[in-house]
């Protein structure tokens, strides 16, 4: 697709969008949730956080869009808008470990023992409300 007919087609979704038509939401969506999630792989490395960054990016976007002035175009806000939740994804996780460290290895200082990554149990919980929200996010009209 070229880029005169893509711009025009992204314009024509958000006048769409800004006349009341929810539906011009749904098309922004799967004009570009695989892309921003293919980006989000490539920038965070796991599928988990390539799912989080995806979700944050459009809801920013459906937060932000009725305010969207145009000086890029609509395709370059949203990958900016993905490229901040990748960024502050990875932000928050250099501070986690990812390195196991057995309680009582010799040398291995107190304070790295407590690990600040999430357990089991809140890992579960945290997937099972990604999902609850992405269906409900899916089933906004």
């Amino acid at each position: 697709m070229t880029a005169a007919i893509q711009d025009a087609a992204e314009s024509r979704l958000l006048r769409e969008y800004r006349a009341g038509d929810r539906k011009a939401f749904d098309a922004l969506y799967r004009r570009f949730s695989d892309r921003v999630f293919r980006f989000g792989l490539r920038m965070c490395g796991h599928r988990e956080d390539a799912r989080d960054v995806l979700q944050d990016t459009f809801l920013n976007v459906f937060r932000y869009l009725p305010s969207f002035r145009g000086e890029a175009s609509l395709q370059a806000w949203i990958f900016r808008i993905a490229s901040s939740a990748c960024l502050k994804r990875r932000r928050r996780g250099k501070y986690l470990s990812r390195e196991h460290v057995p309680l009582g290895a010799e040398g291995a200082p107190a304070a790295e023992l407590a690990s600040p990554a999430p357990g089991p149990l809140t890992q579960t919980l945290r997937r099972e409300l990604a999902r609850r929200v992405d269906a409900a996010v899916g089933a906004l009209p």
